[in-house]
């Protein structure tokens, strides 16, 4: 007999199997150079005990605190896996703590059987998953900020005498998340908010005044905590604890960096975006699931849950943050990597909505044709993300996009550069042969070139430079030929679609090619 108490724990099993067995396949985005540069520059920060100041300085860094990178640096040097596969390690642990968050956020909403399928459209959600090994900045701060959340919601349902043992929590992820990316003010406003509306239920019930200094108390101490452990993991914050975070949550929304990003089909500079930029990749980066069920969501608000407090907070949790970057004309870029926070939330909302649905039909026979179109959309995602393996995150729907084929016109595809690690283990067995020492160029970072050469132990025979090499890695959509595009000889392709290109240059002394693949998956 099917038991949701045993299906829980079967479903975690499975994926942190399906993480451990696959950690190996993921590349390395050009993020984590600069996600091990700040962890190294925290950790001088306080061996030094502040004299050495690079922390506050050095490029952009000091714009993020360092709780994820610090963490990820100190086991890097400890663990023998090497720095970055630490780090991938690291972030897959974050990534699936995201998830058992979505899960107890799910049983909040609606029990055991929404938190099980909140657990698993978030594992399907290939923004989400396609992120989990390698993004050493939206992933741990999605986690983070989704617990935080989670207390809040415990918190808010608590009142009007709390326990002391939730705020706390609550403060405690707050800060953490904050220890990432200032962003996670949010999480006040979520908190002044919360409060607000469960007076305003209060007043509406005619129920007794609530006691405001009670909740005063609450609010500095959830500000005091939240703030306190995200200065032990900022040293920017630590030298204006009132100033610096303001300085930084500043420019972030108005971002100093301005790169080339296609959209529709033309390249705008990210500060130049149209206005839909944010609502477009939405439409076409989630599955059809998603929105299957923003359609049944709006018959069920209107029929269920209109007077719903808890479901309208929870909405509004999903869908402020983009709202709030197009108001601010943010920039932004990375297609919708920047919100991933948001899909937790997001993942919780049309699961209740789907459970409701099921329940509401179950005595006709449309609850099997609810459950049969759920599980057939799921079925069909997890399908496409085991063809794209190991690059889940350049996933586009059918109903908005086309799918891969048809997103890859229009959209950045692999711009991270996950797919380098692939064409550099080719390029290394390729020309094992040559006599001379071979030059590779790439459109991403160097240094994830470099990284594979020096993991095969062949710095003797390749090396990794940015002009006239014997071989460069173009990148699909973007602009990066050098004066002479040379000839293809490799790609790097999912279900039909080229994430990248290896071309070459010129050919070495005396090298004679034994195969030249163009239709390779990887």
């Amino acid at each position: 007999m099917f038991s949701l108490k045993k299906a829980v724990p079967l479903f975690f099993t499975l994926l942190v199997l399906a993480v451990a067995l696959t950690l190996s396949d993921y590349g390395i985005t050009w993020d984590e150079k600069l996600s091990k540069t700040n962890g190294f520059l925290t950790f001088l920060w306080y061996d030094s005990l502040g004299r050495d100041r690079s922390a506050l300085h050095t490029m952009d860094l000091y714009l993020y605190g360092a709780f994820f990178d610090s963490i990820s640096y100190v086991l890097g040097e400890l663990l023998p896996f090497g720095a970055y596969e630490t780090g991938h390690l690291l972030s897959a642990v974050f990534g699936v703590f995201g998830i058992a968050g979505v899960y107890r956020l799910g049983c909040l909403f609606g029990g055991r059987r929404v938190g099980l399928l909140s657990a698993i459209v978030l594992t399907l959600t290939p923004a989400y998953y396609g992120h989990l090994f390698n993004n050493p900045k939206d992933i741990p701060f999605a986690s983070l900020f989704l617990w935080g959340l989670y207390f809040l919601f415990r918190y808010r349902s608590e009142l009007p005498i709390p326990k002391t043992r939730t705020l706390a929590f609550a403060a405690g992820f707050t800060g953490l998340a904050l220890g990432i990316r200032i962003g996670a003010l949010l999480l006040f406003g979520y908190f002044g908010i919360f409060w607000l509306t469960w007076m305003f239920e209060q007043s509406v019930l005619a129920r007794p005044r609530v006691d405001t200094r009670r909740f005063v108390g609450n609010l500095l101490f959830y500000l005091g905590v939240a703030w306190a452990v995200m200065l032990v993991f900022w040293p920017f914050a630590q030298v204006k604890p009132f100033l610096n975070p303001f300085l930084a949550l500043g420019g972030n929304v108005n971002f100093d960096f301005n790169p080339p990003v296609m959209f529709e089909g033309i390249l705008y500079p990210a500060k130049e975006l149209p206005w839909n930029y944010l609502p477009r990749w939405y439409s076409i980066r989630l599955p059809e699931i998603y929105w299957l069920a923003l359609g049944v969501g709006v018959l069920l608000f209107g029929v269920r849950y209109k007077r719903d407090v808890k479901m309208w907070l929870l909405a509004f949790t999903a869908y402020f943050p983009p709202i709030v970057a197009m108001v601010l004309k943010s920039t932004v870029y990375d297609g919708m990597r920047h919100f991933l926070f948001t899909l937790p939330p997001l993942a919780v909302l049309i699961s209740v909505f789907f459970v409701k649905a099921y329940d509401l039909l179950c005595e006709t026979q449309w609850r099997y044709a609810v459950a049969a179109v759920v599980v057939g959309l799921l079925g069909v995602t997890a399908v496409d993300m085991v063809r794209l393996h190991p690059y889940q995150y350049v996933y586009f729907n059918r109903l908005f996009a086309g799918g891969l084929a048809g997103g890859a016109q229009q959209y950045d595809v692999d711009y991270w550069g996950h797919s380098v690690k692939a064409a550099t283990e080719w390029t290394l067995n390729h020309y094992a042969q040559a006599p001379d020492k071979i030059e590779v160029g790439t459109c991403s970072d160097y240094s994830q070139v470099e990284y594979w050469i020096e993991k095969a132990g062949l710095q003797e025979k390749f090396t990794a430079i940015t002009k006239q090499p014997h071989v460069y890695f173009k990148l699909a959509n973007k602009e990066c030929y050098y004066r002479d595009p040379g000839h293809l000889i490799h790609k790097i392709e999912r279900m039909g679609v080229t994430l990248l290109e290896v071309r070459e240059l010129k050919v070495p002394r005396s090298f004679r090619h034994t195969t030249v693949d163009n239709s390779s998956q990887g």
